[in-house]
């Protein structure tokens, strides 16, 4: 049976995202738990806060073992904002190890532009290769953001959709493999953040 397994490592605001896949009739359950997590045929790994509470709170609760694993299962997952981040090696933020699961690193806005935290709506402009979270969703659609990090993603065979903040463009979602990530929040994007979450339940698996 499809369910969606909503990975709660204690570092997640959990009401809107349950809310949204309450509206749509998804099944789900929000756990810390592998044993109740592994019957679930899709995965989200929500998150806010800092990276080193995280994988801290991932790693006291054995949940990085058991994200590195189902994704070598091909269990489809979506990281969310810090979600997102700690999919990664590491960030400027701490100095704890990230589920170094996708190439790259996360990196402190302040290097680039002046406005942090970068929080509101903002556009995700479609790159050359296709997500497939984004069916039925077009090119400029409007995402909610809040986030003062962002991924410098380098690695040529991951599709990247990108976002423009004060002249910077940064990766603001991403494909790599069955592992899919938004740096916005899908939970609080309104109308399109419906249709990412239908898709991403629509992922064969």
């Amino acid at each position: 049976m499809k369910k969606i397994g909503i990975i709660n490592s204690g570092v997640c605001n959990l009401f809107s995202l349950e809310n949204l896949l309450s509206y749509l009739d998804i099944k789900f359950i929000s756990s810390s738990d592998p044993n109740d997590l592994s019957s679930c045929s899709h995965l989200i790994l929500p998150g806010v806060g800092a990276f080193d509470s995280g994988m801290t709170n991932l790693r006291e609760k054995e949940l990085d073992v058991f994200i590195q694993e189902v994704v070598l299962k091909e269990t489809p997952l979506l990281g969310i904002c810090l979600g997102m981040q700690l999919l990664f090696s590491g960030s400027e933020e701490g100095k704890e190890a990230g589920l170094s699961l996708v190439p790259g690193k996360i990196i402190r806005f302040s290097n680039k532009i002046s406005r942090v935290p970068h929080i509101g709506w903002n556009e995700v402009s479609f790159g050359e290769k296709e997500i497939d979270l984004y069916n039925d969703i077009k090119n400029n659609t409007c995402f909610y953001f809040i986030h003062s990090y962002y991924a410098e993603v380098n690695q040529p065979d991951i599709a990247c959709h990108l976002t423009n903040h004060e002249n910077f463009l940064f990766t603001s979602t991403f494909q790599y493999k069955r592992i899919y990530a938004t740096q916005f929040h899908p939970e609080k994007s309104q109308n399109a953040g419906i249709t990412l979450m239908k898709n991403f339940f629509s992922l064969k698996v």
